[in-house]
């Protein structure tokens, strides 16, 4: 397979740093149990509701898991994960690279 190009790579690893992002795996993990919840609450009998002096609890919290995943979503959608561009060390003007260096005898 042939090496790729820095571009691409780049792109890589962008895609991979906005996939392990925190943000995104709370996201995900509230909306999964916002949604069960959420369905739960759809379906609950009328005795559990009962016994939550009226209120449809699995239902609000559902809702409730659901709005802050999408908040999450949008803050990672408006703030994305920043990845420094790498500098070159051959083009290191303090001589980080090999140029200058003594090569072994």
């Amino acid at each position: 397979m042939p090496t790729p190009v820095p571009a691409e790579r780049n792109r890589r690893e962008r895609r991979a740093a906005r996939a392990f992002d925190i943000r995104m795996v709370i996201a995900s993990l509230l909306a999964v149990y916002g949604a069960v919840l959420t369905v739960l609450g759809l379906t609950d009998p009328s005795e559990d509701t009962e016994r939550s002096a009226g209120l449809h609890l699995n239902l609000w919290s559902g809702v409730g898991m659901l709005a802050v995943a999408a908040a999450f979503l949008l803050w990672t959608r408006l703030r994305p994960v920043r990845i420094p561009p790498e500098e070159d060390p051959e083009a290191d003007p303090r001589g980080g690279g090999d140029a200058g260096r003594d090569e072994p005898s």
